[in-house]
C-alpha cells in the first residue's frame, strides 16, 4: 500500500515552492517548532527530548504524549555527526531525530554550516533524503517526482531508490 511522502521541514525552510507542494496534496509537510512556531506548518512531527519551552505550542496544540518525547536510537549517533562543526547543534539533533521518528522520506533545511554539509552521513544514518531548500528546490523536486512514481510504501525513502 502507498502513502503519502512526508517532508520534516525546518522551519525556515517553508519556502514558496515548498507550500505549493503541500497544496497539491504531492506531500505532507511536517515540522515541530523547536525553536520558534510556524503557523503555516500545521503538521507536527514527534517531538524529541523537548522541554515545554521548547515546544511552543498551548496545551491543545500538543497531541503527544510526553513518553513519545524520547529519542530515537539514533539519537546518539545524529549528535556525534553533527558536534564537528564546534556550534551548539543540539536542536538540529532534534529536528533531525523528529524527522526519523516520523518517518520522513526528506528534510529540507537552510543549516548548510550544521546539516547539509555533514548530509552523506545522515542520509546513511537515518535513510532520510536531506535537501538546502534554499538553493537545492530543482533537485528536491525531481527527488520527489521519482519516489512519486515509485509509489513508496517504505518509510524510508533512500532505501527505495537505490
Amino acid at each position: 500500500m502507498s502513502r503519502k511522502i512526508k517532508i520534516y521541514c525546518d522551519t525556515p525552510s517553508y519556502l514558496s515552492w515548498v507550500k505549493k507542494i503541500e497544496k497539491d496534496d504531492l506531500a505532507e509537510i511536517v515540522s515541530f517548532p523547536y525553536e520558534n512556531k510556524n503557523r503555516k506548518i500545521k503538521n507536527k512531527s514527534i517531538p524529541t527530548n523537548n522541554t515545554w519551552n521548547q515546544s511552543n505550542l498551548g496545551w491543545s496544540e500538543a497531541k503527544y504524549r510526553w513518553k513519545d518525547c524520547s529519542p530515537s536510537n539514533k539519537f546518539n549517533d545524529i549528535k556525534i555527526i553533527l558536534k564537528g562543526s564546534g556550534q551548539d547543534t543540539s536542536v538540529d539533533a532534534q529536528h533531525l531525530d523528529s524527522a526519523y521518528k516520523s518517518n520522513c522520506d526528506i528534510f529540507l533545511t537552510n543549516d548548510i554550516t550544521d546539516i547539509v554539509t555533514k548530509r552523506n552521513s545522515l542520509e546513511s544514518l537515518l535513510g532520510i533524503k536531506i535537501f538546502d531548500a534554499k538553493n537545492e528546490e530543482k533537485q528536491a523536486i525531481v527527488f520527489i517526482t521519482k519516489l512519486e512514481k515509485q509509489k513508496i510504501s517504505s518509510p524510508r525513502s533512500l532505501n527505495v531508490l537505490k
